[in-house]
């Protein structure tokens, strides 16, 4: 035989890496769409009031910035944690909500908290790196959504699942606020994940089992250190390894064993705050105040619309959990006792938000995720609850092939069915939604690997019969729109934030064009209007203001010097400083009339403070403009046209 065409020694070793790389393409591909998107929706909020929402005092990311100044000062157990007292909390005083809290526990789940405190401490503002982080977390959410929808039912499903992490458009928004939901998806999934790949019949499977199991609760007690939906993961992953022990193998030991491993990983993840709470008198297990707190607010005999709004609480919620001291079974036999013996009330309350949480918008809380959607396109072109909830319900509705942990799919309806009985029994905000990810991105991957497996096979009668069931999830949706959609409309506050600050940075005409745009969505109050028109009045103010300094430039700089007037010049300045003393505009004015006149020094000190001020304002390009004319002053010359 010719030896040329004999096959080369290790050809076909080759070969398989090749087409391993295929296969990893389509995921590489995804990772990278979800980076990209991120960039995008970074690079639309920079520079403006989106990309600082943070800075209201009235948000929880101000909390969290401020409980990390807090540590950051030294005070790293807290002793005494920071409390905020927002306006919603005006039913009573700072020492009524006090005296409702447990002794030195956080007002939330405090690890957001210490990861800031650590930027505070070197002096370094965390919210660029907490988003550059939170980046980081969208593309590994994304690859754990890819993996959890591939055990439930395969590539497709893996590859739609991740989808939905890369190009959901309420986490997007979450991320780019110091917020920990981020952080808590991705703890969520790693013990969904680390239930769902447990083997089933593998040599060595028992090990594999045990570890997978520790890394579960581990996963579940570092969550537990960040966020309250702590206790559904775990509840879910022992529900999990309960049928697969008892129902599935038939093997109580194997269950115990493993379920024992599950509790101990939870309980050294936990270890630190557990370790901290003992340390300052705290309940041992104490996460936050604002659990039992906002669970009787929503579920209050008082609350609007049975706790679907979010509002502030009255004087009876105050004269209701008196001497509870925080305690959550006496906040619940409380609450319950305040029905007056009308408990099918409180369920019906329960169903109606469980309702309302499944809508196509999102509630609004700390952010708006209307008002970000008026000002940030790309969202627009991102997914939204209401396709995954049409896809997730459908999916979850349909039969699918079994996984690992014997069966991954009930354990994720289980999860899913469990989250949202613990979401809907407080007020069913936007954000919180977040937590239904892990469910319902898998099954919404696991229809559409059936619709392209029956598009293959030309089963026409079972792709309509796909179409129909997700078709009947919508119309549902659109009727839970009708009935609770107004949670979800734009609120006034937000353009009222936004316009406060393009105020606060010298623009009162983008400030005016916000408030009309709340004119336009109709939620401008009567003190917006207020604000309206004193924004009006700014911009047409700060555009004569820009003529006038325009013209006294002329008058200083032309080249022409029959047109030169100092006096006319310093006629215009002191009618500017009638109007803005102490801008950086009118000080370089002042320093150029000054050098005209042939007063250097003066105009060295004015120069040099208008410098400071354009400085201290971020203005670069001015502050370049001023240095250089401060140079002319040095050496004796008067200013040039800027």
């Amino acid at each position: 035989m010719d030896s040329a065409n004999q096959p080369r020694p290790g050809a076909g070793r080759r070969a398989r890496p090749t087409r391993a790389g295929r296969r990893g393409l389509p995921l590489l591909l995804l990772l990278g769409v979800a980076l990209l998107w991120r960039l995008m929706f970074l690079l639309a909020i920079h520079d403006t009031p989106a990309g600082q929402w943070h800075q209201w005092d009235q948000s929880d990311m101000h909390t969290y910035l401020m409980q990390g100044r807090q540590l950051a000062a030294g005070d790293w157990l807290a002793r005494e944690p920071y409390y905020p007292y927002h306006l919603w909390m005006s039913a009573g005083s700072p020492a009524a909500w006090r005296a409702l809290y447990p002794p030195h526990v956080f007002h939330q789940a405090p690890l957001l908290s210490y990861g800031l405190a650590l930027f505070l401490r070197f002096g370094v503002d965390p919210v660029p790196w907490i988003r550059l982080l939170h980046a980081v977390l969208g593309l590994i959410n994304t690859y754990l959504l890819y993996r959890l929808g591939r055990l439930l039912g395969g590539r497709v499903a893996g590859l739609v699942a991740g989808l939905f992490g890369a190009l959901y458009g309420p986490l997007l928004v979450i991320e780019s606020q110091p917020l920990r939901e981020p952080a808590a998806l991705a703890l969520t999934l790693l013990a969904l994940l680390c239930v769902a790949a447990m083997p089933i019949r593998r040599k060595g499977g028992r090990e594999r089992t045990r570890a997978l199991a520790f890394g579960a609760g581990f996963a579940t007690g570092v969550l537990a250190l960040l966020h309250e939906a702590a206790a559904v993961v775990l509840l879910s992953a022992a529900l999990a390894l309960a049928w697969d022990g008892l129902v599935v193998r038939r093997a109580p030991r194997r269950f115990a064993a493993c379920l024992a491993l599950l509790l101990g990983g939870a309980l050294i993840g936990f270890l630190p705050l557990l370790a901290r709470n003992l340390a300052v008198g705290a309940p041992p297990f104490a996460q936050s105040t604002r659990s039992a707190l906002t669970w009787a607010m929503a579920n209050h005999p008082d609350a609007p619309w049975g706790g679907v709004r979010w509002t502030g609480p009255d004087a009876s919620f105050f004269e209701t959990l008196e001497g509870t001291r925080g305690r959550p079974l006496r906040v619940v036999i409380r609450t319950l006792a305040a029905y007056e013996g009308a408990p099918w009330r409180w369920a019906l309350n329960w169903g109606r938000r469980a309702l309302a949480l499944l809508i196509g918008g999102e509630a609004s809380d700390n952010t708006s995720h209307a008002w970000f959607r008026l000002h940030v396109p790309i969202l627009a072109l991102s997914l939204d609850f209401r396709w995954l909830f049409a896809l997730g319900a459908a999916g979850l509705l349909r039969r699918g092939r079994r996984g690992g942990c014997g069966r991954p799919a009930p354990m994720l309806a289980t999860y899913g069915l469990l989250m949202l009985a613990a979401l809907s029994s407080v007020f069913p905000l936007g954000r919180y939604r977040l937590f239904l990810l892990p469910c319902l991105a898998p099954f919404a991957g696991r229809l559409a690997a059936q619709a392209w497996a029956a598009r293959r096979k030309a089963n026409w009668r079972r792709l309509g019969g796909m179409g129909a069931l997700v078709l009947a999830v919508l119309l549902g949706q659109m009727a839970l729109d009708r009935a609770f959609g107004a949670i979800a409309a734009p609120r006034p506050v937000d353009f009222s934030v936004a316009a406060r600050m393009l105020t606060e940075w010298g623009n009162p005409a983008a400030a005016a064009a916000e408030l009309e745009l709340a004119a336009e969505q109709g939620v401008l109050t009567p003190a917006m209007k207020v604000e309206l028109s004193l924004a009006h009045a700014r911009a047409a103010l700060l555009a004569g203001s820009a003529i006038a300094r325009e013209s006294a430039w002329l008058k200083l700089t032309a080249a022409d010097a029959s047109l030169r007037d100092p006096d006319g010049a310093e006629r215009i300045v002191q009618g500017l400083e009638l109007r803005e003393n102490g801008r950086a505009e009118l000080l370089d004015l002042k320093a150029a009339l000054a050098a005209a006149r042939g007063q250097f020094d003066v105009a060295i000190g004015l120069a040099t403070e208008a410098l400071e001020a354009a400085r201290g304002g971020g203005d670069e390009v001015q502050a370049r403009f001023i240095q250089r004319r401060l140079e002319r002053y040095h050496a004796g010359r008067p200013a040039t046209r800027p």
